[in-house]
């Protein structure tokens, strides 16, 4: 598939480009500086669409494709984006150095001319002393730090948890209705969705077994009755590869595609459509997992029950939602 992102920035490439060279980049990083780059790329969509950048549901993590048109000038205006927006100048840097590494394996694949990597490497980070001086000049109420987390979680209500467990009876709509209720009914990461293939899941017992990364060990879920219900359709329509990652990644019109899984990043912006669609603006997927512990906790689940299913490290994690939920008085006792 070759994307145009802006037709008079260098021309157009028609070559097939080499699929495998970002597979072969990303291989020789480590895992956690593939997750940071999902993220960046993230930005790096949003600018493009700021600027009025079709992006074509384009996969930037994996297609190099994606990258053809891209230019000097392109990566220049996404630093200034950066810098307007208010991230912090080790973001700034950090992003621009993703977005520079993508180029350059781009361009081992044969996407993006040679000379032209030449001036996009040319965009350097801001040095510390540059960095003080351009922070003094931009307005404390403009740095926002937008990479950092809400203030405050989305706690979904019953009615709307409902609503986005049921979706349309299309191949989308199907797969959206598992992937809202693993995220609304067990509380899991986007990440660990990301990863659960068909093998997973036990379609006899009902349950799921997975790994659960952020406390090494491997743990299985009694499905809850709209999860099984979502699992069973889903597969019975056919939708369910056999192998890879269960739920199939989507383009801009809706229909499913043969190859690849939706990544986490894919995830989260597919979370935060299907929010808008009930009125429920910058929904994400921790929100749906606040969501998951808060209502589990209001329904008097025990903290050491909630650790253990929401795969957290320490009680200490979730102390927040017992709190929240306690009863001022309910401790005062009383002689009469």
């Amino acid at each position: 598939m070759t994307i145009h992102l802006i037709a008079e920035a260098g021309g157009v490439t028609t070559a097939t480009a080499d699929q495998g060279a970002f597979a072969r980049g990303l291989a020789e990083v480590s895992e956690n500086t593939r997750t940071s780059y999902q993220t960046d790329l993230q930005t790096w969509a949003a600018y493009l669409a700021s600027a009025g950048v079709d992006r074509a549901d384009c996969d930037f993590y994996h297609d190099p494709d994606c990258w053809a048109g891209v230019a000097d000038r392109l990566v220049k205006g996404f630093k200034a984006w950066l810098l307007g927006r208010g991230f912090a100048i080790a973001t700034v840097n950090r992003k621009l150095s993703c977005v520079r590494r993508f180029c350059k394996w781009a361009t081992a694949a044969g996407v993006i001319p040679g000379e032209e990597l030449v001036k996009i490497q040319d965009v350097h980070s801001i040095t510390p002393g540059n960095g003080l001086e351009l922070d003094k000049k931009r307005s404390p109420k403009r740095i926002e730090r937008p990479g950092a987390k809400k203030e405050q979680a989305i706690l979904l209500d019953e009615k709307q948890a409902r609503q986005l467990k049921r979706q349309p009876a299309s191949p989308q709509g199907r797969r959206d209705a598992l992937l809202m209720c693993l995220l609304l009914d067990h509380g899991l990461r986007a990440g660990e969705v990301a990863g659960l293939t068909l093998a997973n899941f036990n379609l006899k017992q009902g349950s799921l077994t997975f790994w659960r990364k952020n406390v090494q060990k491997e743990q299985t879920h009694q499905l809850s009755a709209d999860t099984l219900c979502a699992l069973r359709t889903y597969v019975a329509a056919g939708d369910a590869p056999a192998l890879g990652p269960i739920l199939r990644a989507s383009r801009k019109n809706g229909q499913l595609v043969d190859e690849g899984g939706m990544t986490r990043v894919a995830i989260s912006i597919r979370v935060r459509t299907l929010g808008e669609t009930i009125g429920v603006q910058g929904l994400s997927a921790h929100d749906c997992r606040h969501t998951w512990a808060t209502h589990a906790v209001d329904q008097g689940t025990a903290p050491v029950a909630l650790k253990e299913a929401g795969g957290w490290s320490t009680i200490t994690t979730i102390s927040r939602y017992f709190e929240t939920a306690k009863l001022a008085n309910g401790d005062v006792k009383l002689p009469y």
